[in-house]
């Protein structure tokens, strides 16, 4: 079926309609109806009927192409508007669930570093094909890459000489082991986005992100943030934390942590799952992490309706709220699905977020493993469009599925969602369809919920505490 019918709270009944992306309140009979509850015969009498107001129509769509495909040249030339420079992939710390632990195909802790002129290279890549972007971003990957930072400064300058007067923000996500009160004043001062690992209680955080020795890092990162907050108290209120739960821990201990700690409590904290893609081990998180998501969702939604107060919230979770407004926007933009479109997903590769590794080869961003089969480009010899195309219109790989699918443009999957191993796999990315379908029938609930209890998603622009 190309629609969905559900119930949320007052026993309101709506259809989703993935053909014009509308959502429509209908009576329990109808909803009964369309289920199939009431029997063939009701059921095809409700279609007709409504087929007849524009719903439940018979599918256009006969081929699976994302509609980028056809200016793909264009975009590549002068639309690339990000980039992110592996500048190192070594690191001070040795963390179980990292990407370059070991447990992840393609990707280990090694002495390879980024040379300034590899560095430089990239940045005339990206001013060479971004001539059409009024701003560009820069973002700084490791390992650690603070570990480079006269590296960093370097680039900084470099742009700043050569590149006057086109807009460039800066990012970077660090251990802050090594966020020493000059490199603070100059990621201050130049306005770089901060994101910052920590993992919670200081058990936690000395268990899973230790130095090389086995030394815990909860002391050196707690002071260095201390010191961050004392002398750019406005820029802290900018940075972000970045706690990875792995599903042996306590999410709720964990959130509890940062919301009485001193100096964290009102700082914005993003919850992250360890990411299984590349993972060598099935990762499975038990019923303890999905309730507490659950009812810190919940708060959410309560607080978007008046019924809590700011406090009562964890800031991680009003991302929740952007992210049902995200949903309201696909669905309120949509139009008629055409005969050829691609399931949501894929950005497209090179040209959202260029990841060029320390060798100067580029894939389609940093969650993707640096194998042979990623590869996009390097910056001696530029895109590969063919490979950018190919990763494109990854839905090709499960093209009968996907024209079937009621979450068509609601899918979140993209080419690193369909990596088994070191290839690319239809049964990789079919399997996660359950998972992809239920978070958007969630979602599609709660985006109803608030609605009908007068939350004004056109008025919505984001919550920060």
């Amino acid at each position: 079926m190309t629609y969905i019918v559900f119930q949320v709270p007052g026993k309101l009944n709506y259809l989703y309609d993935r053909e014009n992306g509308s959502l429509t309140k209908i009576e329990e009979t109808d909803a009964s109806a369309l289920k199939g509850l009431l029997g063939e015969e009701a059921q095809q009498e409700c279609i007709s009927r409504f087929q007849a107001q524009g719903l439940c129509l018979p599918t256009k769509l006969k081929e699976i192409e994302h509609p980028d495909v056809h200016i793909l040249s264009q975009l590549t030339a002068y639309r690339v508007s990000e980039m992110v420079l592996q500048v190192t992939q070594n690191c001070n710390l040795r963390c179980d669930y990292c990407v370059y632990s070991g447990s992840y195909y393609n990707r280990t802790h090694s002495a390879k570093r980024m040379s300034k002129e590899t560095a430089f290279k990239a940045v005339d890549f990206l001013m060479e094909h971004s001539t059409d972007c009024d701003s560009i971003h820069i973002g700084f990957y490791g390992g650690e890459p603070l570990l480079e930072i006269e590296l960093i400064k370097k680039v900084v300058e470099y742009i700043e000489n050569e590149y006057e007067g086109k807009h460039v923000s800066y990012g970077l996500t660090t251990n802050a082991t090594r966020l020493t009160e000059e490199t603070a004043d100059f990621m201050a001062n130049k306005g770089f986005n901060l994101l910052v690992s920590l993992d919670g209680p200081k058990e936690y955080q000395n268990t899973q992100r230790c130095y090389v020795d086995g030394k815990g890092s909860y002391d050196d990162v707690l002071e260095n943030l201390r010191s961050l907050k004392m002398r750019h108290p406005d820029y802290f209120d900018l940075m972000r934390i970045n706690t990875v739960v792995p599903p042996n821990r306590d999410l709720k201990r964990i959130l509890n942590f940062f919301a009485e700690n001193e100096t964290l409590a009102r700082t914005e904290c993003l919850v992250t799952p360890v990411t299984d893609v590349g993972n060598k081990n099935e990762i499975e998180y038990g019923e303890s992490f999905l309730q507490t998501m659950l009812i810190e969702r919940t708060k959410a939604l309560l607080y978007g309706l008046g019924y809590l107060e700011i406090d009562s919230v964890t800031p991680s979770f009003f991302t929740y709220l952007g992210e049902l407004a995200y949903i309201q926007k696909i669905i309120t933009t949509y139009g008629l699905l055409p005969e050829k479109s691609h399931p949501g997903g894929p950005c497209t590769p090179g040209v959202r977020r260029m990841f060029v590794n320390v060798e100067g080869k580029i894939f389609p961003c940093e969650r993707i493993g640096e194998s042979s089969q990623m590869e996009i480009g390097s910056l001696d010899d530029g895109f590969n469009e063919q490979r950018i195309c190919s990763m494109l219109n990854i839905g090709k790989l499960t093209e009968k599925n996907c024209k079937e699918c009621w979450a068509f443009s609601l899918c979140g999957q993209c080419i690193a969602l369909s990596i088994d191993g070191e290839t690319i796999s239809a049964l990789k990315r079919l399997s996660r369809c359950k998972e992809v379908q239920g978070n958007n029938f969630t979602k599609l609930r709660d985006l109803v919920f608030l609605k009908e209890n007068g939350f004004d998603f056109e008025r919505f622009e984001g919550v920060r505490r």
